[in-house]
């Protein structure tokens, strides 16, 4: 409680939401709570900073630009790229359930009820949500609510929107076949323009990171004996 009536007097809705939501999307059976994760953050962040200072000279500088690095960098090291990889896996486990319903509703033209068989004889992440949230659906019949967390839990917005767009035609088609189709087509489509948009920043990025070497390089060369001779004295 206390942790919680820190977190609401130091942070703003937005962060707090913002950081809600990317925890969610991490998908783990005991996550970290929003509080925990800022005022960990915020904690070890003042840490470094004070740190810092007792370095000599640009003590206050370095400690500012290290604890507004780490302060960044812990989001994304423990929430973005977790994320990140979450989602680019969504999308291969999308295309598999895709082709397994597909398969599902020749035998069984009812959506419901084959996307109901097919995340329960599927063994993937995407499928126990799905399964989740039909259960939510049963019990209080809100197809609105299902929607919602669907789109709360699925960190890939692409493979939200697709199953989102399935569930809203629920009970309008009655050939679901040419569907699912358009739908492992959009996903497939949309790999490959990544993997493309990948291989042309390629270049780019290995210029940035060598000059960004021998940059870092050159100060070494050139503050280091400085800075070391500035400590001896």
């Amino acid at each position: 409680m206390s942790s919680m009536f820190l977190g609401q007097k130091l942070y703003r809705t937005k962060t707090i939401n913002k950081i809600a939501q990317k925890i969610k999307f991490l998908g783990q059976k005991k996550p970290i709570t929003v509080y925990e994760f800022l005022n960990i953050r915020l904690f070890l962040t003042i840490i470094i900073f004070v740190v810092s200072l007792f370095i000599p000279k640009f003590g206050f500088i370095i400690g500012f630009i290290v604890a507004a690095i780490f302060y960044k960098g812990y989001e994304i090291i423990l929430l973005d790229y977790p994320i990140k990889k979450r989602s680019e896996r969504f999308e291969y486990e999308a295309i598999f359930f895709l082709e397994v319903l597909d398969a599902v509703l020749k035998t069984n033209n009812d959506f419901l009820t084959s996307i109901s068989l097919t995340s329960q004889n599927t063994n993937i992440e995407l499928a126990l949500i799905i399964k989740r949230n039909l259960q939510i659906l049963k019990q209080d019949g809100d197809l609105d609510k299902l929607l919602l967390e669907l789109k709360s839990s699925i960190p890939n917005s692409m493979v939200a929107n697709v199953f989102l767009h399935l569930f809203r035609l629920n009970n309008t088609i009655s050939n679901w076949d040419g569907i699912i189709f358009e739908q492992i087509k959009r996903i497939k489509d949309k790999q490959v323009i990544e993997r493309r948009q990948l291989l042309n920043k390629m270049p780019l990025k290995i210029i940035i990171l060598s000059v960004i070497f021998i940059g870092i390089l050159i100060g070494i060369l050139y503050f280091g004996p400085i800075y070391i001779k500035t400590i001896l004295n």
